[in-house]
């Protein structure tokens, strides 16, 4: 980066581009004007543009610098070459960091104004807040990141003056951005959810539609190559996958007990409501690929048939709103296998949609042969909440839930009864009936079935009567049995109509013409179905088959022959032909088993690698076409196997009742003399060998041919088509030969033989984001853990040194695996550690539990963001963890670890134990030999100061209760350039008792004294938070001074107890004897003032009994304490102000007159009442625009106040005043002729 100086002269010089050895510096956020009018690069290395509107801004910066001694300043304007495309893509990638990196950063503000320049300003000193809360710098995209990155920021107006900073205007920021206040403290971003930071950025403009999602990069913590011109949802879909890969976590430096709870209770304090953006986030977050998959792959019903069901006597008894009491609204239709209970329900889904318009239709089908959310509930209530909520207005249902779904959202792992609870909320919602029609029960667990009729059971009950009627339509085999306390049932093949569906589909499919012999073959063949269509649909094919070669004796004699069962007809299907065993059994095998359902070309290229094994998965399309492929599959397999209909085609069998006969009907034995459980552990060998081969063929040598070396999605897409099977292999391997040696299959030889770097190449070459690449360095284990394989886990000869095993990405197989989150490596690999040591520590529950926190992701991928900062121990993420029983293991068994190692910001784990609040863990360092417990890192910080940062009372406590010698007590927190007043501290030494404070105020007596960039000191905040026992501490010391003010208003610690209300500080600090309770701020308020401000009539009524302060001062605004509790409302502070004679209730202010006209004016009649009983307000005093009480009365409409006012003993005259200007401070004050007091 280009840093620019502002030399003696006035001058601007640029440094050369800096890549190392960066020099603090400040950094300038602004909003861009009129581009000619902002200055370039070009314009400053040629001495030009000081004309230029946009100089002004950058001589502030320069000029704001040099004041808090910093040389070096930072502005993207002029500091970036914008003509060099690689400048601008480093520039935008590097921004965050820039940003987070820098000493100071200047926010300055055009359209804000310090003063008001406006006469008709009520409040100058609250003016420029209103321009401020409507600054367009909260407007714009890229201003977000210069907000939370930087740790310091400065708002200054447009004539450069301070308005404050981000902690002290943090509420007003916050209500202005809806940004979260620990987000703004400094929080790890990684701590709120990807929504949560989405909506920061929902209602912020870019001036280039792809910034918008540029300006996020650092937010998120990823990185995308900007490409301009590629449009803002091109940018945006690029930004939310790079997002989606990225696991979520907490940084290091962030609080690990820092829960969603933490920020849920804090957003229900702010009211806050998710947005439409959040909303719609939300509900696209429930739709998984393939969700309509089965129910596409479905064909229509053939003409004229399942029309039947609509006029059955259960399904209008079910369809008929007055009766829904009587069955709850359940109608289960069974039948056999293949009886085409699915193809009914489709049916009847169709046609619902059509004739019932008024009801909300809903489905889900079931479908055994796909992914795990295919054939379970957790993707059946997905579905039905995904169809549910498309409708806009039913999305606000789920706001109540809102904070725990997006938790839910964040983890990519909705929960089950999150799911039942919101589409409870859903359906309670609805204002129009529900149909819903669930297929296929007996494809899903029976467990997860018998809760989600139970469920639906209940809802349904509660529906009944209300609006939202509730209908379901279940089918099944005749399994499960589950018992409903009301419902209808529908047997399809005891329904006579059933059978004359099949009639008409033996007369349209079956074409052996209209002789005698052939009506009564279509007569024996329904009569053989016995009700299942499936039978039919198979036979069929057949019979026209023999047909056509004109052997009908032959068709009657095979007809004759066919098993009416059908796990018989499967078995005399496939052992017909036995010319292909071999490759039959093979494709049978990669439908059975696959991880993933194959593709027509990555099944045809896997089983034309067992004939041809020398051509491997090559595939060769100028010979082979989709039809060839296609034939080919049919043939081996006898027609048990087809390709689905959706949008990605896969390869299934065409029943699940095939799979059933194989590995649940001993068809396997039957056919090959395999058992079930010996067929999967040989089926999965299998596929790893086989996989394996493919790896090691030649021919796979041409995924690195130089052709190949493009564009990584051209490449990809090219090695798909010639290899489709290659990469199937590649992904699968491994996963194969885990699943073989979990069924007792040994894969010590597969382990042995794996050839690691190639597969490395290989699987690099299928991958087109560079970042998921492994590197060349990875290990075995490592890949074993990154995966969460832990049979093969288990058998690697490394397992038991695994912490020792540098390589990959993440350095270290554990944290690999904790990075994927692979809970069963993980847990083993950290129980490893000292059982295969010999050494006996137990591992607790809690320890086994904090393993799967999420905040290790953030850990450890923060540290990957700068590989030099990686730690190569593993202690440093066990200490974050509380995992001392590991790290007493790795410390007893391994001589090279070091418990007190430093990583590069010069941290040790003991340091991150104390960050973190892990108390067993700083225990067991701190009673280690070697360890440093006020070891200082790069910051001058020490385990003590980041414990109290972090308000981890109990470690601080540990810390205070160790023995320190006098020479160690002033480096007990850090160092005095590091160490600091911070008001963090102060939360924390609230929590302790009183002798704990007393002890660590006299070990770090200079931390006494300290002030913070604001001037001020743990005193300051004690009183402002009402900490009795720091103040008690304070008092005590008589060499400190009690009356410090702060450096940028001037307030006083009494000040800030007086303003929050905390009596018991107030009059702690009045009878020490050593305050000014009558002191002034830089604006003229006095403790007095504040209290009656804010309503404190204790503090009030305290103040005024000392005797010691003015109770008619008036500030720089014109403000006095009565007429601070008159506008707020305050009647009982009125009437105790009141009580002195020193108090004139005719003081004028400024703009608004007398507290009479204030209160008349604003509508607090009692307070007028209890002013003018006084007997010493004028009703007749005229304000700046001409009005006096009385005609604020009038204009009210109180005439009895009016009335009284007549009676008011001076005489009515036109009052003259004139308007003067004149400058007290940095306030404009006005002076008014006063009419005489009466007598």
């Amino acid at each position: 980066m280009r840093l620019l100086q502002l030399l003696a002269d006035g001058t601007l010089r640029l440094t050369e581009d800096l890549v190392s050895d960066i020099p603090p510096y400040a950094i300038l956020s602004h909003t861009w004007g009129d581009n000619s009018q902002e200055v370039t690069l070009k314009d400053i290395t040629e001495g030009r543009g000081t004309q230029k509107a946009g100089y002004r801004k950058i001589t502030f910066c320069g000029e704001q610098a040099a004041r808090q001694g910093l040389s070096y300043f930072w502005v993207d304007t002029c500091c970036i070459d914008k003509s060099s495309s690689a400048e601008l893509s480093e520039a935008i990638i590097s921004m965050f960091r820039w940003y987070k990196n820098s000493t100071k950063c200047y926010v300055y503000l055009s359209d804000v104004y310090r003063r008001s320049e406006a006469p008709d300003d009520l409040h100058p000193r609250a003016s420029w807040k209103l321009a401020f809360r409507k600054s367009r710098w909260f407007a714009r995209g890229w201003t977000l990141q210069e907000l939370l990155a930087p740790l310091h920021v400065d708002f200054f107006s447009c004539e450069g003056e301070y308005l404050g900073n981000k902690a002290s205007l943090e509420s007003l920021i916050h209500d202005v951005t809806r940004i979260p206040i620990s987000a703004l403290r400094g929080n790890p971003l990684g701590e709120f959810s990807d929504l949560e930071r989405l909506s920061w950025a929902e209602s912020r403009h870019t001036k280039r539609e792809e910034d918008k999602a540029y300006c996020l990069l650092g937010i998120f913590d990823v990185q995308i190559a900007p490409l301009y011109g590629e449009g803002g949802m091109r940018s945006m879909s690029r930004l939310r996958s790079e997002i989606h890969k990225r696991s979520n976590g907490y940084s290091l430096s962030a609080p690990a007990t820092q829960t969603q709870n933490d920020r849920q209770e804090q957003a229900i304090s702010n009211d806050r409501k998710p947005t439409k953006a959040e909303r719609q986030n939300l509900v696209q977050s429930l739709k998984f690929d393939q969700i309509y998959a089965r129910l596409s792959d479905l064909r229509p019903p053939k003409q004229q048939t399942c029309t039947w069901i609509m006029e059955t006597e259960e399904y209008r008894h079910w369809s008929n709103d007055r009766s829904q009491k009587q069955h709850s609204g359940f109608l289960w239709i069974k039948g056999k296998p293949g009886a085409g209970k699915s193809i009914l329900m489709k049916y009847l889904l169709t046609t619902s949609k059509t004739i019932l318009s008024h009801t909300k239709t809903i489905s889900f089908f079931f479908n055994a042969r796909g992914a795990v959310l295919e054939r379970s509930t957790k993707g059946l209530y997905r579905s039905l909440l995904f169809q549910l909520l498309s409708d806009p207005g039913l999305q606000t249902s789920l706001d109540e839930i809102f904070l725990q779904l997006d938790e839910t959202v964040q983890l990519n792992d909705w929960k089950l009864e999150v799911l039942k609870d919101a589409f409870a909320r859903v359906v309670a919602k609805l204002k129009r009936p529900i149909v819903c029609y669930v297929d296929a029960l007996d494809e899903c667990p029976e467990e997860e079935v018998r809760d989600m009729v139970y469920f639906f059971e209940e809802i349904s009950s509660q529906a009944v009567g209300h609006q939202g009627r509730l209908r379901i339509c279940l089918s099944s085999r005749h399994y499960p049995h589950i018992t409903i306390t009301r419902g209808l049932s529908l047997v399809l093949e005891q329904q006579s109509q059933h059978t004359s569906d099949i009639v008409r589909y033996v007369d349209s499919e079956l074409r052996i013409g209209n002789s005698t012999n052939a009506v009564d073959i279509r007569k024996r063949v329904v009569a053989k179905a016995s009700g299942v269509f499936l039978w039919v649909a198979l036979v069929v094919p057949l019979l026209n088959k023999t047909f056509d070669r004109g052997n009908i004796q032959a068709m009657n004699r095979h007809l004759e022959t066919l098993p009416t069962e059908l796990s018989t007809l499967f078995q005399d299907l496939i052992s017909h032909n036995t010319e292909d065993r071999e490759e039959l059994l093979r494709c049978l095998q990669c439908v059975l088993f696959a991880e993933t359902p194959l593709r027509l070309d990555q099944l045809y290229s896997a089983v034309q690698a067992c004939t041809e094994p020398s051509r491997g998965c090559y595939l060769d399309r100028s010979c082979v076409d989709r039809d060839i492929m296609h034939r080919k599959i049919l043939d081996i397999s006898r027609g048990v196997i087809e390709e689905t209909r959706g949008t990605k085609r896969t390869m299934q069998f065409i029943h699940e009742s095939v799979r059933d006969f194989l590995l649940n009907k001993e068809g396997l034995k039957q056919l090959w003399s395999f058992t079930p459980h010996d067929f999967i552990a040989e089926s999965h060998g299998w596929l790893a060998r086989h996989c394996l081969s493919q790896l090691m063929t030649n021919m796979a040598d041409k995924a690195f041919i130089p052709a190949f070396a493009t564009e990584p999605y051209s490449r990809v897409m090219r090695l798909r088509e010639i290899f489709p099977f290659l990469e199937y292999a590649i992904l699968n391997v491994l996963h194969h030969s885990n699943a073989a040696q979990a069924l007792g299959s040994s894969q010590v030889a597969f382990l042995t033989e794996f050839p690691l770097q190639r597969w490395l190449k290989l699987y690099n070459a299928f991958t087109c984001n560079i970042g998921s690449h492994f590197l060349p360095d990875t290990g075995l284990l490592y890949l074993l853990a990154h995966f969460n394989l832990i049979d093969l886990v288990r058998i690697h000869p490394d397992r038991n040194r695994h912490h020792r095993t540098y390589g990959g990405r993440c350095r270290l197989p554990w944290l690999a695996a904790a990075t994927q989150q692979s809970k069963a490596v993980l847990e083993y690999l950290s129980i490893q550690i000292y059982s295969d040591n010999g050494i006996s520590i137990p591992m607790s529950r809690e320890e086994k539990e904090a393993l799967y926190h999420p905040s290790i992701v953030g850990q450890i991928n923060r540290r990957l963001a700068k590989p030099s900062t990686h730690p190569k121990s593993l202690i440093f993420y066990l200490a974050c963890l509380d995992q001392s029983s590991i790290i007493q293991a790795i410390l007893l068994s391994d001589p090279h670890e070091h418990p007190d190692a430093r990583d590069e910001w010069g941290r040790t784990p003991l340091s991150y134990a104390a960050e973190n609040g892990r108390v067993d863990t700083v225990r067991q360092l701190l009673n280690l030999k070697g360890v440093d417990s006020c070891s200082m890192d790069n910051s001058g910080r020490t385990p003590l100061f980041h414990a109290m940062c972090h308000q981890r009372q109990d470690v601080v406590v540990l810390f205070l209760g160790e023995k320190w010698s006098s020479s160690k007590n002033e480096a007990m927190v850090g160092s005095k350039r590091a160490v600091r007043a911070n008001p963090l501290f102060v939360r924390v030494l609230k929590a302790l008792n009183e002798d704990s404070v007393k002890k660590y105020l006299e070990m770090c007596a200079f931390t006494m004294h300290a002030k913070d960039d604001f001037g001020r000191t743990i005193l300051s905040y004690a009183a402002e938070l009402g900490m009795m026992n720091i103040v008690q501490e304070y008092i005590r010391q008589e060499d400190v001074d009690l009356g410090p003010k702060d450096a940028w208003d001037g307030e006083t610690p009494l000040m800030h107890a007086a303003r929050d209300g905390h009596k018991a500080v107030v009059e702690l600090l009045l009878l020490s004897g050593r305050v000014d309770p009558d002191q002034m701020d830089k604006f003229g308020w006095t403790p007095l003032m504040y209290a009656a401000e804010k309503g404190h009539e204790a503090v009030v009524e305290l103040l005024l009994l000392s005797g010691k302060v003015d109770p008619d001062q008036m500030n720089i605004f014109g403000w006095t304490p009565l007429m601070s509790a008159v506008e707020r409302g305050n009647k009982a502070i009125v009437e105790l102000l009141l009580l002195s004679d020193r108090v004139d209730p005719d003081q004028n202010d400024i703009f608004r007159g007398t507290a009479l006209s204030s209160a008349i004016r604003i509508g607090f009649k009692e307070i007028a009442e209890v002013l003018f009983d006084s007997g010493r307000a004028n009703p007749y005093l005229a304000d700046i625009s001409g009005y006096t009480p009385e005609l604020y009365a009038r204009e009210r409409g109180w005439t009895d106040l009016v009335e009284r006012f007549s009676k008011y003993k001076c005489p009515i005259v036109i009052i003259s005043w004139r308007l003067a200007y004149y400058k007290v401070g940095d306030a404009l004050c006005f002076g008014f002729q006063k009419l005489p007091r009466p007598s």
